[in-house]
């Protein structure tokens, strides 16, 4: 028969029961701080990430974690301040159906969507550029915990950009100017008489450009004589033709005369075969013959 278990073995049992529980106890907290720390390393690894990154749960799309560069861009100080938000009540209010749009189509598709640009609206009452990726969340076991976004912020390169082109456009409308200039130079040949040499081929556009250009030059310069040269055109057609009969009748608005040389035989010809008018315009045979015309008829 064995005998009863003394006070002291139960002392003893208890214990060593507590011990025990005290051990398991401090390898809970070891295990715990572990843990911790491990979360926050995880937590300072992702707010030192210059890129912003967020994630939310795929029933309500609500904020489950982000870093705090993304908490900031979002008007907040800490990530934690976002968890259970939605973009609704975001300093992004605007782009809040944009942003759950896109949300839903990578969690419905399971498929990311990576590297697009989209507008993001600040606390401050300005408007950011970023350009965003999105990935589904999904468990070992095949089902969609949420979605896993990434974006950076491209404002400042997008404006680089924009000013880029801006400039490139000046400069592109810079150097029209001097190419119309240039395909229609009016040049001063004496107090009264200006001369526009034209050389090439003329389009409706430069046919407006030649008047434009003609009639600016002479209510500025006051002059009486206009010469145009079309030795340099080598086709004449009914549209090079009715261009120069109105800047004719335009000039003669202006209380100046245009002068036509140039003219080559198979333009002379030309311009019989077309029928046009040019009863209206003075014509030399070259510019120099224009030139002595103008300083013996018009006192240029």
């Amino acid at each position: 028969m064995s005998a009863s278990p003394t006070n002291d073995d139960l002392v003893a049992s208890l214990q060593a029961q507590l011990a025990e529980f005290e051990r398991r106890e401090q390898e809970w907290r070891q295990t715990e701080q572990d843990l911790r720390r491990s979360l926050e390393m995880y937590q300072l690894v992702l707010d030192t990430l210059p890129m912003r990154i967020f994630w939310k749960d795929a029933q309500d799309l609500r904020y489950l974690g982000c870093n705090k560069p993304f908490a900031q861009d979002g008007g907040r100080s800490a990530a934690t301040e976002l968890i259970g938000y939605d973009d609704y009540v975001m300093g992004w209010a605007d782009q809040a159906d944009l942003y759950r749009a896109a949300d839903r189509k990578v969690i419905e598709a399971r498929q990311a969507q990576v590297n697009y640009e989209e507008p993001q609206s600040r606390e401050d009452g300005t408007t950011a550029w970023v350009m965003t990726s999105k990935l589904p969340l999904v468990s070992a076991d095949g089902v969609i915990l949420g979605v896993l976004g990434t974006y950076e912020d491209i404002t400042e390169r997008k404006r680089a950009e924009e000013e880029r082109l801006a400039e490139r456009e000046r400069m592109i409308e810079a150097q029209q100017d001097s190419l119309r200039e240039l395909s229609t130079p009016l040049i001063p040949l004496s107090e009264h008489v200006v001369a526009m040499p034209l050389v090439g081929t003329i389009d409706t556009h430069r046919a407006s450009q030649i008047m434009e250009t003609l009639l600016e030059g002479l209510a500025r310069l006051q002059a009486s004589v206009a010469i145009l040269d079309i030795s340099g055109v080598r086709v004449v057609d009914t549209q090079v033709a009715d261009a120069l009969l109105r800047a004719t009748r335009a000039a003669k608005l202006l209380g100046a005369q245009v002068m036509l040389t140039g003219i080559s035989p198979e333009i002379a010809q030309t311009v019989v075969h077309l029928g046009a008018d040019m009863s209206g315009i003075l014509t030399m045979a070259t510019l120099r013959e224009g030139l002595q015309y103008a300083v013996k008829h018009f006192g240029a």
